[in-house]
């Protein structure tokens, strides 16, 4: 069996005894059906602190909706949704997805950034396009984490979801 069907195969089984087991918050490690529980969902991913709704740069005031550099030169998109800062916890999530394949917090992430989503566009994206990984990558890997992440928020935004609408052309390093 290649390593990319193990891979596979091995998520499926996990995907199936988690929903019989019980479960594990990554985080606390107290009881919980998702990969966060609900309260260090809400402490560590749910109140993040505020972000420039264009750029995404962290803003020292709540009341504040763009920061200065925005809205001196506008920059050629409309919006950025921050769901968390990649510091810890989160960032140890994000690794645990990415280079372990802990799927569960696909789900996790999803969620949270959804909510943000909802609640901070006015005007909603017409289809998800998550970032492509290499062929190489993705053998290597066994999964997409941006696809996981954005199937989650299509799932719960219904918004549409695009997978194969952007190829990567070029093989970058890895990020942590």
């Amino acid at each position: 069996m290649g390593r990319s069907r193990l891979g596979s195969f091995l998520r499926c089984i996990g995907t199936v005894f988690g929903s019989v087991l019980p479960g594990s918050c990554a985080l606390c490690h107290g009881d919980s059906q998702h990969a966060l529980c609900a309260a260090c969902s809400i402490q560590f991913l749910a109140n993040a602190p505020a972000h420039c709704e264009i750029c995404g740069r962290r803003m020292p005031h709540l009341h504040a909706k763009i920061c200065g550099v925005c809205l001196r030169a506008p920059p050629a998109f409309d919006a950025t949704v921050v769901a968390c800062d990649y510091a810890a916890p989160s960032d140890l999530l994000a690794q645990d997805l990415k280079f372990r394949s802990c799927l569960t917090l696909a789900e996790s992430f999803g969620q949270v950034l959804a909510r943000v989503m909802q609640r901070q566009l006015t005007n909603t994206p017409d289809i998800i396009i998550p970032v492509p990984l290499s062929a190489a990558r993705l053998a290597q890997r066994g999964l997409n984490q941006a696809s996981e992440i954005a199937r989650s928020v299509s799932r719960h935004t219904d918004i549409p979801l695009r997978v194969q609408m952007c190829v990567r052309v070029r093989d970058t390093q890895p990020q942590a």
